[in-house]
């Protein structure tokens, strides 16, 4: 590959500056978003509701140690992306808690109710509430690929300091 190649894979994914394994992980990310969209765009999304909600439990696992991550490693980022990246792990933590651990988050005692705080699928999406905030499966994916999306070349600073603690 020459110079021009080089150039035009970062500039089309800013993150394999940073890291190749954040990338391989967020391409994994959306393959599953598609699958949650796919079972929950159906007529009827009766029969893969659950496949929607099992998906959803991973994907949301998956975005926040992604997130986690970059806001650990935050030097590596401009303070834009930085600032945004720990705003986005903060909102990703509140619906995290209740299926990592089956708590509220911040150690604010058990989760009420079954299904991890999942109260209705309304507009192709399912419809959580937590901590009196409603958090819609598809906005919620919609927000984390928007972030990813603006990133630029310009907003990766370092690559991930492999051997290094945060």
């Amino acid at each position: 590959m020459d110079d021009d190649q080089f150039e035009e894979m970062y500039r089309r994914n800013p993150l394999k500056a940073f890291s190749i394994y954040t990338v391989t992980q967020l391409q994994s990310l959306w393959r599953m978003a598609l699958e949650i969209q796919a079972a929950l765009d159906q007529k009827d999304p009766g029969p893969d509701i659950m496949k929607a909600y099992d998906f959803f439990w991973f994907w949301t696992l998956g975005a926040y140690e992604i997130i986690r991550t970059m806001t650990q490693h935050k030097q590596c980022f401009s303070s834009k992306i930085a600032s945004e990246a720990a705003a986005l792990k903060e909102q990703l933590a509140k619906v995290r808690m209740p299926f990592a651990k089956q708590e509220k988050s911040a150690r604010r005692g058990p989760i009420d109710g079954p299904y991890n705080s999942l109260v209705s699928v309304g507009d192709k999406s399912l419809i959580f509430e937590i901590e009196g905030a409603t958090i819609g499966s598809r906005e919620l994916m919609n927000e984390v690929e928007a972030f990813f999306a603006c990133i630029q070349p310009a907003d990766v600073l370092a690559k991930f300091p492999e051997g290094q603690r945060p």
